[in-house]
């Protein structure tokens, strides 16, 4: 059996074909990309711009360098989320959003809403912050 994986092609695996997407998804429609995320939790390098997130499920979801500028993010649940390299230009992620282990590293939050955010609880090296300084607080991990 030979196993190759790229992306962008079809693996045959003992009988069974799995397709790979070749790019990030795309979607004629905001609702659309909203529907996807909140149901398969992962869309990484996405275009989600101003998407309508508040009060999703998005534990553990895989959202890496998606543009996610304007998303509204209010009262979602991000614990252990995957947002590292995102883009949060001017999103929304006040009242009580839960960041509890999210992965904000090399984010941008520039004029970001993050004011009930406990960015403590969350992953924020290299990210730039809504002020526009550049966050220094990493960990050995980082």
């Amino acid at each position: 059996m030979r196993l190759t994986l790229l992306i962008g092609l079809t693996l045959y695996l003992l009988n069974a074909c799995i397709t790979m997407p070749k790019a990030p998804l795309e979607f004629k429609k905001g609702s659309q990309a909203e529907a996807y995320v909140r149901e398969h939790k992962a869309c990484p390098g996405c275009d989600l711009q101003k998407a309508e997130l508040s009060y999703s499920d998005l534990r553990e979801a895989d959202l890496r360098g998606a543009n996610l500028k304007g998303a509204d993010f209010t009262h979602a649940d991000l614990r252990g989320a995957n947002l590292r390299g995102a883009v949060l230009t001017r999103s929304d992620l006040s009242t009580a959003v839960q960041l509890d282990g999210t992965d904000l590293r090399d984010a941008d939050l520039t004029e970001a809403n993050i004011q009930a955010s406990e960015l403590n609880k969350a992953r924020i090296c290299r990210s730039i912050m809504p002020d526009g300084s550049r966050s220094i607080r990493c960990s050995e991990h980082d």
